[in-house]
């Protein structure tokens, strides 16, 4: 067979070329490696759109030079790149041309910090929830929310069991969070059973963020029977039948229901009140939400716009009215959590640390976490003034405090507004020759981007690849340690 030429690989004729020499010994038939047979795609112009999950499976272990492993015959390093360009590009073109196909919805349990932060919005008390649970693992592109990661094992199980019974406990001593939740008790005309039915009927609803499936409260109420059998109180009984609605994985999960049809449909009012809250929340829909929700409006595109705006710009009010939740408290977990994952600030006091005796600086007491937070205040600026995510790239504005002035060494006075993110940090215009604008130029990205002692081209470059640009450098030749 005459080799591909290494210059171009323009067909799937040429594709299929390289992947016989260099892949078809060890994936063909039924014991083919990885359960991957190189040797079933045929030579038309439709082979990838029929596979492209293969296709993708295919170019991955291309791209990132895992495929031939070591010690077998591969292709030149620019071929390597010809093939999955030209797998990328077809790829693209099949997905481009086939139109919107929307795939299953996952199920996603609730990852540590979505968990505190419904617990504390559930409740209206200022309580860490999740304090106790161990950190969750990122998923393929590097963020804790990814649903293949989520699972639930029994020792988290425990985990979340003891989470539940520790905010049941401080909300039920706190009289708004326990009003709001108790909402109803025996008395002469109400038996122990059906004001558990009435405490239910209301609190369900709220957990499981949707209203009631047929006999759910009656399975709680079967808990309720056999607490009161054994002689404990109305509040005990309560509290152990709140416990079990607190490890339900109805809770702990953001259950979609099944589309039952092979064609495309909405998503539910109900579930896409869950995806709005917990993108841009971290957290369970509001009462606004609910309501829209039960009257079918959400999936109306000017109602939907509406929502998106006002959780970005507007207070919202928590299950007790005298208690306000402000819009900045909600969206403050969700910019964090965001953006401390995308840059990879998070690892800044972990893994990466400056050296304290060239940057003692660094390690000031308002510099600290002037530099953590300037990133995720700067990115909610966008969001609540919804400027243009060019500004990521460069901006004629930061937002500084005086410790980040000093260090950039920079003269310059805040805007007359107040700041839309708070007091410490404010929004400022740079002079027209600084290159501080944008996110290159802010202390945390340069942190993370270096090693402790030095800067780092190299480091830097992988980063805007991964980071801003999605485009990841492939693996280093065999030849490089």
């Amino acid at each position: 067979m005459q080799l591909v030429s290494a210059q171009a690989i323009d067909s799937l004729n040429d594709a299929r070329g390289v992947l016989k020499t260099y892949c078809q010994s060890c994936h063909q038939g039924k014991a083919a490696a990885g359960h991957l047979d190189v040797t079933q795609f045929t030579v038309g112009d439709d082979a990838i759109s029929r596979s492209p999950q293969l296709w993708a499976r295919v170019y991955q272990r291309v791209h990132d030079g895992s495929m031939p492993p070591k010690g077998m015959p591969a292709p030149p390093a620019d071929q390597r790149e010809h093939l999955a360009s030209f797998i990328q590009t077809s790829l693209q073109s099949s997905i481009c041309a086939a139109g919107p196909t929307p795939g299953p919805a996952p199920i996603r349990r609730l990852n540590r910090s979505q968990y505190s932060t419904t617990i504390r919005h559930l409740f209206n008390v200022p309580f860490d929830a999740g304090r106790d649970l161990p950190e969750d693992g990122a998923g393929g592109e590097g963020f804790d929310n990814a649903a293949e990661t989520l699972f639930l094992s029994p020792l988290l199980a425990e985990k979340y069991l003891e989470a539940g019974k520790q905010a049941l406990n401080i909300a039920m001593k706190n009289p708004d969070a326990r009003q709001a939740v108790m909402i109803a008790k025996p008395g002469a005309d109400l038996t122990p059973e059906q004001a558990a039915r009435k405490i239910l009927s209301g609190f369900l609803p709220r957990v499981f963020r949707r209203p009631t499936n047929t006999g759910e409260v009656d399975n709680y109420l079967g808990l309720f029977r056999a607490a009161q059998k054994r002689g404990e109180t109305f509040d005990e009984s309560m509290l152990l039948v709140l416990q079990a609605v607190m490890i339900s994985p109805q809770f702990l999960f953001r259950i979609e229901e099944p589309n039952p049809d092979s064609k495309p449909r909405l998503v539910g009012d109900y579930e896409l009140a869950s995806r709005l809250s917990y993108f841009l929340w971290n957290s369970m829909p509001d009462q606004e939400l609910f309501d829209l929700a039960a009257k079918g409006k959400l999936n109306d595109p000017e109602v939907l716009k509406k929502q998106v705006l006002r959780m970005l710009e507007s207070d919202v009010r928590g299950l007790d009215d005298n208690v306000r939740i402000t819009k900045e408290n909600k969206l403050d977990a969700m910019a964090q959590q965001f953006i401390e994952q995308w840059l990879e600030t998070r690892e800044l006091g972990r893994d990466i640390k400056p050296d304290p005796k060239l940057f003692p600086q660094y390690y000031d007491v308002e510099m600290n976490p002037a530099i953590r937070l300037e990133p995720v205040i700067f990115f909610k600026e966008l969001l609540i003034q919804n400027l243009s995510l060019l500004n990521l790239v460069d901006s004629k504005f930061a937002m500084l405090n005086k410790p980040l002035q000093s260090l950039y060494q920079l003269n310059v006075k805040t805007q007359a507004r107040a700041s839309a993110v708070g007091a410490q940090l404010s929004h400022v215009m740079l002079p027209d020759d600084s290159h501080r604008g944008g996110l290159l130029g802010m202390a945390a990205v340069l942190t993370v981007t270096s090693y402790p002692n030095r800067t780092s081209p190299v480091l830097r470059g992988k980063w805007v690849l991964e980071a801003l640009l999605g485009t990841p450098p492939p693996a280093p030749p065999a030849s490089v340690p």
